[in-house]
């Protein structure tokens, strides 16, 4: 007979951790088709799918299967590079963002 093991844990939130919450709502931009990949580099997120829009503060924008916004503020970014395909996968390094996916161009190069 195999004996189980029970562990509870309380967590005791203080005032001053609980006041370090914003209240204040901050929206992300919406897209009009899939995100299949997300990559983080310093404040920036980048989104790759199968997009063509992104709407953001009541405003539709195009953007071809490749967004970027601000993670601190969710304001969209006028980086739009455009890829012809899907986009399915990004990697963030220091010299920059790789994309990889079902596309043979990205902003027309």
């Amino acid at each position: 007979m195999a004996a189980a093991v029970v562990l509870l844990a309380t967590v005791l939130i203080t005032p001053e951790a609980a006041s370090a919450v914003s209240s204040r709502v901050r929206t992300a931009p919406t897209f009009n088709g899939a995100v299949h990949t997300i990559a983080y580099r310093g404040a920036v997120v980048y989104v790759g799918g199968e997009f063509t829009t992104a709407t953001a503060g009541k405003r539709t924008y195009p953007r071809g299967r490749l967004a970027a916004y601000d993670s601190r503020t969710g304001a969209l970014l006028s980086c739009a590079p455009a890829a012809d395909g899907t986009v399915r996968a990004l990697a963030a390094t220091a010299d920059g963002v790789y994309a990889a996916g079902d596309f043979r161009s990205v902003a027309g190069k």
